[in-house]
C-alpha cells in the first residue's frame, strides 16, 4: 500500500509537460543553415518526435545522439547541436515523452528518459545510418540519459555527460530531504513503476561497459552539486582508464556556456520569472549573450570524442 501511494505521489509531482519557457525564443536549424530531417518513433503508446541534423553536402562519418535536459526539448540545445554538426557528426536529437514536440500527457518521471532511450535505439537499428560509429552527449537530465547509453546493446563508444545525475531515486531523496525516512519505500516504488530504470545507479554500468566517459561539471553548480556527483564519481572511478572528468572553475549548471552567459541566465531568470508559470511575456533578452558557448569546454568535448 505504501509503495503504491508513494508511486502515485511521485507521478503526481511530475504530472506536467516540459514545453519550454514562453518568454524564450528557441533556435532551430534555420538559424545555423543546417539540414534537418524529421523522424519519429513510439515509446509505449506515445509518438516521440525529433530531427537528424547535418550540413548540406556533408557525408558524416560518425553519429551523435544528443539528449536534452528538463524544462524544454532538444531545441534548447541548438547551439551545441549545430557545433557538433560542424564537427562532422550526423546528430540525432529527439524530445522525450511529454516534452515539446513529442506526445505524452506529462513527463511522469525522470526515469522515463531511459524508457524513451531504449525505444530510440531500437528505432535507430532500422535506419540507414545504423552502422556509423556512435557517440552520445547530454546535459543535466540529458547527462543522466547519456550515461544510460553505457549499455553494450546500444553500441555507443563515447559518452559526454554534462552536469548529469546518476540515479533517479537518489535525486528524489536528495532534492526532497523530508522524504529521506521513506528512502527504502521510494526505491521500491520506483522499481515497481520503472523496473530496471527505477532506482538503479548508472555508475554501476561503467564496469560492464566498454564505452569511454567524459563527465563535465561546474564547480559552483547548486543543482547537480559537486559533492554529490563529481566527487562521488571521482572517489569511485578516479583512476579508471575509461572515465575522464572536467571540473569547470566558477561554472554553474550550464558549464558549456561562458561564465558571462551563465550569470546573464541567472539574472534574466529572476527578472522575467522565466521558470515560473506566472510569467511575464514581455521579457527583453539579449540572445547573443544568453547563447554563448565556452570554447574551452566545447573543444574538450570535441577532442574527447575524436580521440
Amino acid at each position: 500500500m505504501v509503495t503504491r501511494l508513494l508511486l502515485s505521489a511521485l507521478r503526481k509531482a511530475m504530472d506536467y509537460r516540459f514545453d519550454g519557457q514562453p518568454q524564450l525564443y528557441y533556435l532551430d536549424e534555420t538559424d545555423f543553415g543546417l539540414n534537418a530531417e524529421p523522424f519519429s518513433f513510439r515509446s509505449g503508446k506515445w509518438l516521440l518526435r525529433g530531427k537528424k541534423y547535418s550540413q548540406a553536402g556533408q557525408k558524416p562519418s560518425m553519429l551523435c545522439v544528443f539528449f536534452h535536459g528538463a524544462g524544454a526539448g532538444h531545441s534548447a540545445y541548438m547551439l551545441e547541436i549545430a557545433a557538433l554538426v560542424k564537427q562532422g557528426y550526423l546528430v540525432y536529437a529527439y524530445d522525450n515523452t511529454g516534452c515539446m514536440t513529442s506526445e505524452g500527457r506529462s513527463v511522469g518521471s525522470l526515469a522515463q528518459s531511459l524508457v524513451d532511450q531504449e525505444a530510440f535505439f531500437a528505432y535507430l537499428e532500422t535506419q540507414p545510418e545504423k552502422d556509423l560509429p556512435r557517440v552520445a552527449v547530454g546535459h543535466s537530465w540529458g547527462g543522466f540519459t547519456a550515461l544510460g547509453a553505457l549499455k553494450k546493446a546500444y553500441h555507443v563508444s563515447k559518452i559526454v555527460s554534462i552536469s548529469g545525475f546518476f540515479c533517479v531515486a537518489d535525486e528524489v531523496v536528495r532534492l526532497a530531504p523530508k522524504f529521506k525516512k521513506f528512502e527504502g519505500a521510494i526505491r521500491k516504488a520506483m522499481d515497481k513503476g520503472y523496473g530496471k530504470y527505477g532506482s538503479g545507479s548508472l555508475l554501476d554500468e561503467i564496469e560492464s561497459s566498454d564505452a569511454e566517459i567524459l563527465y563535465i561539471q561546474g564547480e559552483a553548480d547548486n543543482l547537480i552539486t559537486k559533492d554529490t556527483h563529481y566527487d562521488v564519481l571521482m572517489k569511485r572511478f578516479g583512476n579508471h582508464p575509461r572515465v575522464h572528468t572536467m571540473l569547470v572553475e566558477g561554472a554553474m549548471h550550464n558549464p558549456y556556456w561562458t561564465l558571462e552567459s551563465q550569470k546573464y541566465s541567472v539574472t534574466i531568470t529572476k527578472k522575467w520569472r522565466i521558470m515560473q508559470r506566472d510569467y511575464n511575456n514581455h521579457a527583453v533578452i539579449d540572445y547573443g549573450l544568453l547563447y554563448c558557448d565556452e570554447p574551452k569546454v566545447m573543444n574538450a568535448i570535441f577532442d574527447f570524442l575524436r580521440a
